[in-house]
């Protein structure tokens, strides 16, 4: 069950220009008491997403504000006033990436197909200096699952009634959703777990590498090389009989094998609409 603000409100809808000052004049001078506002925007580059919060200290004010601003017209845009829904497993997940959009379609044309899956909170198409798409828009639905339904319907296909290039759906925001390769750490991991290829040790040695050592690379040991080398492994000579060995430290790996060590712009609240 969503559970909304009582005194937070999103603004959807917002014009490409407006400032957070506009914005609370807006709402101050319909019902004043505001107590903050925030128009969502890119921290790199500024750019507004065309939504915002205005929070009231008061439900009730928050109310005669709804009453007061939804549906107002500001530019060439119709602002939609609603409680803003707080966070929950819902509101994630809800903003698609749409791209190989055709060069002809306008936001309007984008905002009434997408309104097919759900209700949508805010749209956009992106456009060059002289007004066509540049292939790519945005949507934030107002639940995971209208968003779910959109990319389900929509992934690999031309867009409705035309012949254009399949588009591409995925979700914009999607640590959680991201196909990532592997870390190095996981692939440490994976890698120290395969089967080792050693060469075999010599016919001569066979019997007694594999039952001493239980390793085949027990019959190599690493040859001293000096500084700036690359190690070799080099084959071990026979074993002598116990009298004549001489006696070395660390002449091999222990087990035969040394093993390493075990190394393991839209995340907002969503609306109520009333």
């Amino acid at each position: 069950m969503a559970q909304y603000s009582d005194t937070n409100l999103i603004v959807n809808y917002l014009p490409q220009d407006m400032t957070d000052e506009q914005l609370r004049q807006i709402f101050d001078s319909e019902v004043p008491g505001v107590k903050s506002v925030k128009i969502c925007r890119n921290n790199a580059t500024g750019y507004s997403y065309g939504y915002g919060f205005c929070e009231y200290d008061t439900q009730e004010l928050a109310n005669q504000a709804i009453a007061a601003v939804n549906r107002r017209q500001v530019g060439n845009k119709t602002l939609k006033v609603a409680f803003a829904r707080l966070r929950s497993d819902q509101t994630r997940n809800c903003k698609l990436r749409l791209s190989n959009l055709p060069s002809w379609l306008t936001q309007e044309a984008l905002q009434s197909v997408l309104d097919q899956y759900g209700s949508v909170i805010n749209c956009k198409a992106l456009l060059d200096p002289n007004g066509a798409c540049r292939g790519v828009g945005f949507c934030l639905y107002e639940t995971r699952s209208s968003a779910e339904q959109a990319m389900n319907s929509m992934n690999g296909k031309p867009w409705p009634n035309s012949d254009s290039l399949p588009i591409q759906v995925r979700y914009a925001d999607q640590n959680e959703k991201k196909v990532r390769a592997p870390q190095a750490g996981h692939y440490q991991h994976q890698h120290q777990h395969q089967p080792q290829h050693q060469p075999p040790p010599p016919p001569q040695m066979h019997q007694q590498s594999m039952n001493f050592y239980h390793h085949p690379a027990a019959s190599y040991h690493r040859q001293p090389q000096p500084y700036g080398h690359h190690p070799q492994y080099v084959q071990q000579q026979p074993p002598m009989p116990p009298q004549q060995q001489p006696h070395h430290h660390n002449q091999h790996f222990h087990g035969g094998f040394q093993h390493p060590g075990h190394q393991g712009a839209w995340g907002y609240s969503q609306p109520r609409y009333s």
